[in-house]
């Protein structure tokens, strides 16, 4: 009688320890599921809070985010517009009014941008410009031919656009004897050259 409650008394604690043991089991697992469950939650809170204080701070500083856009696109367009860069533009005339004095070329009128010159039915790449440049020098024609020739030959791409060649008309002379003033024209012609290259913005 004595063995079958010590019997009894054994299976009963192997009972409760299996029982106790699976309920401890259930209670570690589901409580760190909880736990990564409520660490995730208070992550998605914390980023949806960032989210909430960046909104907030864009719509503080842009009221009115089309208008911002519209500015924003208007000033790239002026960028584009400008073509030259304040850093480039030195440079450019500088490689044309070398390749000028290189041929002895000593009546160079002048070199300058034409920013009133804009590129038509031409498609360039995002920060790339089409930039103008006017050079007006005198000289024989087998040296307008040279210098033109020579552009080739400089760091920076030039393509002649235009050439517009002409005769310079002296001040007229009176002739000793009554009669119509003799224009005279000099054995140098005016050549205008209107130049295009492409520029990278610099900003």
């Amino acid at each position: 009688m004595l063995k079958k409650t010590q019997n009894r008394m054994f299976y009963v604690l192997v009972v409760c320890s299996v029982f106790v043991s699976v309920l401890l089991f259930i209670h570690l697992f589901l409580g760190s599921l909880v736990m990564n469950y409520e660490k995730r939650q208070k992550r998605e809170l914390k980023l949806r809070e960032e989210k909430v204080q960046e909104s907030g701070s864009l719509i503080r500083r842009f009221p009115d985010p089309e208008k911002a856009i519209e500015e924003m696109e208007k000033k790239g367009q002026e960028l584009r517009d400008m073509g030259l860069t304040r850093k480039q533009t030195p440079r450019l005339i500088q490689l044309l009014g070398q390749a000028a004095a290189k041929l002895n070329i000593n009546k160079v009128i002048s070199i300058k941008p034409r920013d009133d010159l804009r590129p038509t039915n031409e498609t360039l790449p995002e920060g790339v410009s089409k930039a103008y440049v006017e050079v007006v020098i005198s000289c024989p024609y087998q040296v307008i031919g040279e210098y033109m020739k020579s552009l080739s030959e400089l760091p920076a791409t030039f393509i002649i656009e235009s050439l517009n060649v002409e005769q310079i008309a002296v001040s007229p002379e009176k002739e000793k004897t009554p009669g119509k003033p003799v224009e005279q024209k000099s054995n140098e012609p005016l050549a205008t050259l209107i130049l295009s290259t492409y520029t990278v913005w610099e900003l």
